[in-house]
């Protein structure tokens, strides 16, 4: 029984006056008590003056006491007892020997073995369980300390992850997102048009295709190399009727890149506009979990934190997000701290939605929308990415100066990297950021200042 957990022994108490005095302790609490420990029971059944049944040994036990006692040890024996005793257990020597503990112990005193060395000897098995406490204290301190783990602590810790029963990995739910704002037909990891014979695939899409979200890391280690070979193998030679493809963790830097890449599977080249009319769309507040998988899904920077969501919906489908929050860079000047300083962190269009003047008539009506205690909100429109603040200057806030010079990351087939997203990326996998941009091809580049803009809501309130 957990210690300081009390016990409603008025509910057993009958149980134990009528059962306890024909059953041993161990016994009854086999067999009505297993969750209370056997020295409760004893001492409860003394409170209430029940005497248990006296342990009588069984005739196998008796044979076993009596040749333990009178037990002829051989030279050999004794060797063995001699040579191991410092390395081994008592508990291990006598299985090794086929005997009892105590009778091990006994021959040890006779052969005239140090206690010391036996206590030492005795405690073998309880200093492997101490040293293992050890170790995984010290990983849980790594790892709350932020220091670099092992390869062997993270193949382990890869690996857990990769066993637990039902879980979706980031870049995967990152995919379906993805394919559900492209409104293809697919199926999850957890359905079952996935499995394939002995193997689970992590998506299907169709007609054919079979898709592996694949981690960097934990895809990196050989038995997963391995089994990720096995899997190609069998799919190629059972089932050629499907078609196996891969998408790493490096391509989720970039949206646009994972939409180009399910566009070359099922052959759609460009996405379809819809029309639609303001009157028929709804803005409010929105669910912060939500805007961020949407933002994940069309944002070339990915998600980020924030503390206020907006969000426009066309009938009950969401094509529009903003989130504001705390300034991510140090503002000099009259710009006031936090909260009476928001920095509006995402604005994000539903590809196929973005219908002239939506993005300024969505971003007014956000801004109509943050709290009252609010006075200044400040963004930024980076020309590296074609923003110029046409939708700023068209919302009504004002050009602000420049930040300082930054740099981006560009693939070897075109796709931009926000130095932010490829650093993270690194983190993830415990590398620098110059040794990932490395690995996985891609070249740093020179940018421009940044445009910033504000809004003084001073004025309008």
């Amino acid at each position: 029984m957990p210690t300081g957990k009390s016990i409603d022994w008025q509910l057993y108490d009958n149980m134990i006056n009528i059962h306890l005095p024909h059953m041993t302790i161990s016994d009854f609490q086999a067999r009505y008590l297993p969750s209370i420990s056997a020295k409760a029971i004893g001492s409860r059944a003394k409170k209430l003056g029940v005497r248990p049944k006296k342990y009588v040994p069984t005739d196998i036990h008796k044979t076993k006491i009596s040749k333990s006692a009178s037990k002829a040890w051989t030279d050999k024996e004794d060797d063995i007892l001699l040579s191991s005793a410092h390395i081994q257990s008592i508990a291990e020597l006598a299985i090794r020997l086929q005997t009892t503990k105590s009778a091990v112990h006994r021959r040890l005193k006779h052969l005239g073995f140090e206690q010391k060395e036996a206590d030492i000897a005795h405690k073998h098995s309880r200093r492997t369980i101490e040293s293992f406490t050890l170790e995984r204290r010290q990983m849980l301190s790594t790892l709350s300390k932020g220091r670099k783990l092992t390869d062997e602590h993270k193949a382990k810790l890869a690996e857990a992850r990769r066993r637990q029963s039902g879980r979706i990995s980031s870049i995967q739910q990152s995919f379906y997102d993805i394919a559900d704002s492209m409104h293809i037909e697919y199926r999850k990891e957890s359905e079952p048009e996935c499995k394939i014979g002995p193997w689970t695939f992590d998506a299907f899409v169709s007609p054919n295709i079979l898709v592996e979200i694949q981690g960097e890391w934990i895809h990196s280690q050989h038995k997963n190399i391995v089994k990720d070979a096995a899997k190609a193998t069998y799919i190629a030679k059972y089932f050629p009727q499907y078609r196996l493809e891969y998408i790493w963790e490096a391509e989720f830097g970039s949206p646009n890149r994972i939409k180009d890449r399910i566009n070359k599977m099922i052959g759609i080249i460009q996405t379809e506009q819809i029309d639609f009319s303001f009157v028929d769309v709804r803005t409010g507040l929105g669910n912060l979990e939500e805007s961020r998988r949407f933002i994940n899904a069309y944002h070339y920077l990915g998600n980020l934190k924030g503390s206020i969501t907006f969000s426009a919906y066309l009938y009950d489908e969401m094509i529009a997000t903003a989130i504001y929050g705390a300034p991510s860079r140090p503002l000099n000047g009259d710009y006031g701290s936090y909260p009476s300083c928001l920095e509006l962190r995402r604005l994000v269009i539903k590809e196929g939605y973005n219908k002239k003047n939506f993005a300024s008539w969505f971003l007014t009506r956000s801004v109509a929308l943050v709290p009252p205690k609010t006075k200044k909100l400040v963004s930024y429109a980076d020309p590296v990415f074609g923003h110029n603040g046409t939708v700023y200057k068209s919302s009504g806030w004002d050009f602000d100066g420049i930040t300082e010079p930054s740099y981006y990351y560009i693939s070897n087939d075109g796709y931009v990297m926000h130095k932010k997203t490829l650093f993270e990326r690194a983190n993830s996998v415990h590398m620098k950021e110059a040794d990932y941009a490395q690995k996985h091809g891609w070249t740093k580049v020179p940018t421009p200042p940044k445009n910033r803009f504000v809004k003084n809501l001073c004025k309008s309130r």
